[in-house]
């Protein structure tokens, strides 16, 4: 099997199902190269086509953790060992923060966040970007490594950059590829890279 062959498969198995234009425009591909190993997974039955994209088969899902253990064999697990540290201390800031964005504290407990505070919430959106960058650096590291990561640094970009122009749906939105997505998408690739036996739920 080809390299990006095993790259589509762990990426559709990190999403839970996949369209070919979301994985083009995440890894900088021509459509076209996308939509062949699509195809090629479906005629395999590793994967089948679904309402939302396309979704792999538990024996698709078998040979993604597969890919995952030809990618661990190839790092550096002193380098790794501290990539997963780094990124540990920064989840454990950024998961508060996005329930924050969610629900806001108050003295009758937590309430919906309905967006109407503009200090609170500008005060959440700084942090955010600034824990974002802090991530794409940490990724840089990380895709020395695995290659395939460097994707998430380009995507944490993208969102930032739609952030900081006042779509602050790309905060936390699970419909776009918004910095909580990628986050969420990153968080469970570094636990499998880091602990064989952990799947992720998809």
């Amino acid at each position: 099997m080809s390299a990006l062959h095993d790259e589509i498969l762990i990426w559709v198995k990190l999403k839970g199902f996949a369209t070919a234009e979301a994985l083009a425009n995440q890894l900088c591909l021509p459509k076209d190269r996308v939509d062949m190993v699509l195809a090629a997974l479906v005629e395999s039955g590793q994967a089948k086509q679904v309402p939302l994209g396309i979704k792999l088969r538990p024996n698709g899902s078998e040979a993604a953790l597969h890919a995952w253990d030809a990618e661990r064999a190839r790092t550096n697990q002193v380098i790794m060992a501290g990539v997963v540290k780094d990124f540990a201390a920064l989840d454990r800031v950024m998961q508060p923060l996005l329930s924050d964005w969610k629900m806001k504290k108050t003295p009758d407990g937590p309430v919906r966040n309905l967006h109407q505070d503009h200090a609170y919430d500008d005060a959440l959106v700084e942090r955010a970007l600034a824990l974002s960058a802090d991530a794409r650096r940490m990724v840089e590291s990380l895709a020395t490594q695995v290659p395939r990561c460097a994707a998430y640094a380009r995507r944490l970009t993208r969102a930032e950059q739609k952030v900081a122009c006042g779509n602050l749906r790309y905060i936390s939105s699970s419909l776009l590829d918004s910095i909580e997505t990628v986050w969420w998408e990153l968080r469970q690739d570094m636990l499998v890279l880091a602990k064989p036996d952990r799947l992720v739920c998809a």
